[in-house]
């Protein structure tokens, strides 16, 4: 079978094209992210961290991810933190550039 969007061939053992099928979840994802990102905007959320191997991450809402795509497990040091650039500093450089931009576009959906 082959995929009606790419033209791939589709594996006899999916229903659907693997690189379509995550190209539409990491979209919905990244979607589901816009009205929690506009509650912390308005400062009735905070974001939260966790850490990584020395490192601070900020956790995908609803997504045991972070926006740069580490994959955490409950063992990971979690915080929480406001939107505050002091804050968002020290965290992850890709991290913080996906949320900033996603933060963007939630303004502009909302």
């Amino acid at each position: 079978m082959t995929c009606p969007v790419c033209s791939r061939a589709i594996p006899d053992d999916l229903l659907d094209c693997p690189l379509c099928l995550a190209g539409r979840s990491y979209r919905a994802v990244r979607a589901f992210q816009h009205a929690a990102l506009r509650e912390v905007l308005a400062g009735r959320a905070r974001l939260i961290v966790r850490s990584v191997k020395q490192k601070r991450h900020l956790q995908m809402f609803g997504a045991m991810q972070s926006f740069c795509g580490v994959e955490f497990s409950p063992q990971h040091r979690e915080s929480r933190i406001g939107w505050d650039p002091s804050e968002l500093n020290r965290v992850c450089t890709r991290c913080r550039a996906l949320v900033q931009e996603i933060a963007g576009e939630a303004r502009c959906a909302g």
